[in-house]
């Protein structure tokens, strides 16, 4: 699917013809064939291999400068909440967007600049446009880190309430965090090589714009590190409660074996074989060391309540 925003004239229009030379034009391109490559190709001189490499989901991003354009790719939040590469090639006159999958932050920022609000993004040169579509980028980032952010505090709640029995949903957690700070990292990569002129095509009078970019970026980033922190500390939380159960479990033991020790003891003394057993010739002689037991477990449980120990 190739579709486009063309701003002539201080109008923004959708149309896909090819443009006067005082004309922006965004094209964005979802899983386009090679009939819609070829056209691409041709309409903005953009080399086929590169847009295919937009394409690759193996693709690493980087920053290539060709003749006419700049080549850069992005990971961004895709279906799935999985990163995806995505391709931006801008020149003077144009910006392109290459993409496999869906990009929802792409789809956003279409419906915006198509409505009122793309005249005033338009104005602003193209550079400014990139500027916005990587930070509707790191705005989806956000968002989705955020609902990261509330599992965790859920996950929190459980552990310490003791509902959590195995440590599966925090191991996922710390998958999809460290899967979301690696996308992240490398566009942040970018962002550094951007702020230092390598793509030629990206103004850098444009200091604004590009501090504002540094700044969203890194504090994504520091938001996946934040959280990696606390699943960290979730894990020994987990440890922490498993340790406890346990103590709990073996501290009942103790006191149950502790309770048995003296009746054992009783009863073993007055089952030794001696002639003169005290009580033995007493008509009460069976449930005198019963009572004598029953007391011992009595006062054992009366001492383990004082010290709290059960």
């Amino acid at each position: 699917m190739i579709r486009s925003l063309i701003y002539s004239k201080r109008v923004v229009k959708k149309s896909l013809s090819p443009f006067n030379s005082g004309d922006k034009m965004w094209i964005d391109s979802s899983n386009p064939d090679a009939l819609e490559l070829k056209k691409i190709c041709k309409l903005t001189g953009i080399y086929v291999s590169d847009l295919q490499k937009s394409l690759d989901q193996e693709s690493l991003p980087r920053i290539i400068n060709r003749k006419g354009y700049s080549m850069i790719i992005l990971r961004a939040l895709g279906p799935k909440r999985r990163y995806t590469p995505f391709g931006i090639f801008i020149s003077n006159k144009m910006i392109v967007t290459v993409h496999k999958k869906k990009i929802c932050a792409l789809e956003d920022l279409y419906e915006l600049l198509g409505g009122k609000e793309g005249k005033e993004f338009f104005s602003n040169g193209l550079t400014y446009l990139f500027f916005r579509i990587s930070s509707y980028v790191n705005k989806r980032y956000h968002t989705e880190l955020d609902r990261l952010e509330d599992e965790i505090d859920q996950l929190e709640d459980d552990i310490l309430d003791g509902k959590m029995d195995k440590p599966s949903k925090i191991f996922d957690l710390k998958g999809k965090v460290m899967h979301l700070r690696r996308a992240l990292n490398t566009n942040r990569n970018l962002v550094d090589l951007i702020s230092g002129g390598y793509s030629k095509y990206i103004k850098e009078k444009n200091n604004n714009w590009l501090s504002e970019l540094k700044i969203e970026t890194d504090q994504v980033v520091s938001i996946t590190e934040l959280l990696r922190e606390r699943l960290t500390g979730a894990m020994e939380m987990y440890m922490s409660s498993v340790s406890n159960k346990l103590n709990d479990i073996m501290r009942g033991f103790t006191v149950v074996a502790s309770l048995l020790l003296l009746p054992m003891l009783i009863s073993g003394i007055w089952g030794m074989n001696f002639a003169n057993i005290p009580f033995f010739d007493s008509q009460f002689g069976f449930y005198i060391p019963l009572l004598i037991m029953l007391i011992s477990v009595i006062s054992m449980s009366v001492y383990f309540k004082v010290k709290k120990w059960a």
